[in-house]
């Protein structure tokens, strides 16, 4: 193995041939040179990218060799490079996937679920207090099984695989229901939009025009516009190991779902929506759609109130302190002129100041209890 007679603009480029004149090397001398060429390459590169080319244009004729080099050359090289076979190196390491299915009595899918989704990864099914056979037949299926000693709810559930994908190193975490609604075999999407350089991906029922039942669509969809997503509740997703790394889930119930969009927002992660198929056959809403919509809505709130409480309580305080004070000199007014207190503007002033005080005090003891908490932290 020589460094090559002209570098062409690269600072790596080695050339490996057989002694003897052959155009078709032996079994053994293929291995060796293949070896050797890539053991060099990776003591020189240093995890830096490289190529194996096939070269046709070769100085020693009547030798079988191969050439390596890096990505680096001159403008004709490099057009040349592009047009060559070649392997680039390091080669791509085969991604550590763990799929997370938090399931509640859910013995009629989770076999099937289980069975399609681990053809693509490490299966691990939280099964949440669940009192029928749902823990049995995602063992049988080949999942790992966490058990919870009793339903404590999707969120729950959902942080104990987000703690096993931390703590375990996985490079990307897949979450998807244990009812069957959502095809595992759609996963490979998935993965492709994260190798796009995206944190989260989305899948949206809405985007793939799945017929959602009228009392679902409205709320899911009333929740999303808020949110600014399409669908904003669907459970089947993707995270890379940043988001996995920086996402901490805390609530307990299905206000999980509004909370992780929340928390990616806040740690700028790029977030993507992909279309989905959502089966709703012979499938049952776990929660009363008022309840689940009532908890939707106080995660909203609380999450915006919590991250911007200047916003959210300091501006409505100001404005109706405002209010209180101009009713006050309108109270005023009128008394010094009448000797009277007007009733209505009474209440006005004492409202206005009541509401704005206790407005603005709760947002400098929500900023206060969010710095104190953060320098804990």
């Amino acid at each position: 193995m020589v460094l090559t007679s002209t570098m062409k603009g690269h600072d790596v480029r080695v050339m490996i041939c057989t002694k003897r004149h052959v155009d078709v090397p032996t079994f053994t001398e293929r291995t060796l040179a293949y070896g050797i060429l890539i053991n060099y390459m990776q003591s020189k590169m240093n995890h830096k990218p490289w190529y194996i080319v096939e070269d046709t244009f070769s100085s020693i004729r009547g030798h079988w060799h191969i050439i390596s080099c890096d990505e680096k050359g001159t403008p004709e090289e490099l057009e040349l490079l592009d047009k060559t076979p070649k392997v680039k190196f390091p080669l791509p390491q085969r991604k550590r996937i763990l799929i997370g299915i938090p399931a509640f009595n859910e013995e009629k899918t989770i076999f099937d679920v289980v069975s399609r989704a681990k053809k693509y990864g490490v299966v691990m099914v939280v099964n949440d207090g669940s009192t029928d056979n749902t823990a049995d037949l995602a063992l049988k299926a080949g999942a790992e099984v966490t058990e919870n000693d009793k339903n404590y709810g999707y969120g729950y559930s959902l942080s104990k695989i987000f703690r096993k994908a931390k703590r375990e190193n996985y490079d990307v975490l897949i979450t998807l229901d244990a009812d069957g609604q959502h095809n595992p075999d759609e996963i490979p999407k998935f993965l492709e939009t994260l190798d796009l350089g995206v944190d989260v991906v989305i899948g949206s029922r809405f985007l793939s025009q799945t017929p959602v039942p009228r009392g679902r669509s409205f709320g899911v969809a009333f929740i999303s516009r808020l949110e600014g997503y399409s669908d904003a509740q669907c459970g089947f997703r993707a995270y890379n190991r940043n988001a996995i790394e920086n996402i901490s889930v805390k609530e307990d119930g299905m206000g999980a779902s509004l909370e992780i969009l929340h928390q990616s927002q806040n740690l700028k992660l790029k977030v993507s929506e992909i279309p989905c198929t959502v089966l709703y056959t012979n499938t049952e809403h776990t929660h009363h759609p008022l309840k689940h919509g009532s908890l939707l809505l106080e995660t909203f709130l609380w999450s915006r109130v919590w991250c911007r409480p200047f916003t959210y309580f300091g501006i409505p305080a100001l404005l109706f302190l405002l209010l209180g004070f101009v009713s006050l000199i309108q109270l005023l007014n009128v008394y010094v002129q009448y000797h009277v207190f007007i009733t209505s503007w009474t209440a006005l002033t004492l409202g206005g100041l009541t509401f704005g005080l206790v407005l603005l005090s709760s947002s400098i003891l929500l900023y206060l209890l969010k710095r104190a908490l953060e320098e804990m932290k």
